[in-house]
């Protein structure tokens, strides 16, 4: 059995601007998303008992994660399948301009967001859904079988988490939306066996309870 935390990245400079991080290396963490990170570390360090941190190559990941290493005394260990699902032309800005360019496609979803970027994601260059699931499931089974008996951090995006646990837990990707909740810096728990998921935690906040609640991206 492999214990997974998955951790979100703190908050990002374009996370507070309301806006979608773009491609590339992404906006690095805003002061908020330091604080966050360093109360995210300390519990993990309180927790104990971790083998190893994986991180994203996106610039908020990874700031999260080196501050996570400091506390556990471990270097953090980049993997590019991590990346959140790359957003084309829609990365930069807020989910209100997007909508504001695809009026036709927004009016059809029904207010329906999951349906909506599914419309428009050719439109704007998104990366493929069938090749996003891909590697984040090629990357974390990865993780998973290097580990067979540790409790390992992954830090990482929302798309990440709620594609990678429809699938593991639900075994149905399209439930992706359920698990799409994500506060920066919240920890979801589970263990993998047999490449089967078990929800310990979801979303876990407690850490952050003196900082303000956000739902951003």
């Amino acid at each position: 059995m492999t214990r997974l935390i998955l951790v979100r990245h703190g908050t990002s400079e374009a996370n507070a601007q309301g806006r979608m991080d773009e491609d590339g290396s992404g906006s690095p963490l805003a002061k908020k998303g330091l604080q966050e990170a360093a109360l995210v570390a300390r519990r993990l360090a309180e927790r104990g008992g971790i083998a190893a941190i994986y991180t994203s190559p996106l610039q908020r990941a990874q700031q999260t994660a080196e501050t996570i290493g400091r506390e556990l005394g471990l270097t953090p260990i980049v993997r590019d399948g991590l990346k959140e699902v790359g957003m084309g032309k829609a990365g930069g800005l807020t989910e209100q301009e997007v909508v504001e360019m695809f009026p036709l496609e927004w009016a059809k979803s029904g207010g329906d967001i999951a349906r909506f970027w599914e419309e428009i994601s050719q439109a704007v260059g998104a990366e493929d859904g069938a090749g996003f699931l891909q590697r984040v499931e090629a990357t974390l089974g990865g993780i998973v079988a290097a580990h067979p008996q540790d409790t390992v951090v992954v830090v990482t995006h929302s798309a990440v988490h709620a594609t990678y646990l429809a699938q593991l837990v639900e075994g149905d990707l399209e439930k992706w939306p359920e698990y799409d909740v994500w506060r920066p810096c919240g920890l979801t728990e589970l263990e993998v066996v047999e490449g089967k998921g078990k929800i310990i935690a979801l979303n876990d906040c407690r850490h952050l309870a003196d900082l303000s609640e956000s739902r951003l991206k």
